[in-house]
């Protein structure tokens, strides 16, 4: 699945930031879920918005100009 993710598969992006966001293998991370829920949303995935945007409420402000720099940099 990460690979898959990794390649631009939307739902495979959606998959990894539920398994960060929900902390399924054992870590927790808001920024990776909200990076790849993002990243989901620009590759046409837009139905897990209401994820995406809690996701983003637990990050600190610094982190959210670090999170559009590295969408951006794997969305190309």
């Amino acid at each position: 699945m990460r690979k898959a993710a990794w390649q631009g598969h939307g739902d495979a992006q959606i998959a990894l930031a539920k398994m960060y966001s929900e902390g399924i293998d054992g870590n927790k991370d808001n920024f990776l879920a909200y990076t790849w829920y993002l990243l989901a949303e620009r590759n046409g995935v837009d139905s897990h918005v209401s994820e995406r945007v809690a996701a983003e409420r637990e990050l600190q402000l610094e982190q959210l100009p670090q999170a559009l720099a590295l969408v951006n940099y794997l969305y190309r």
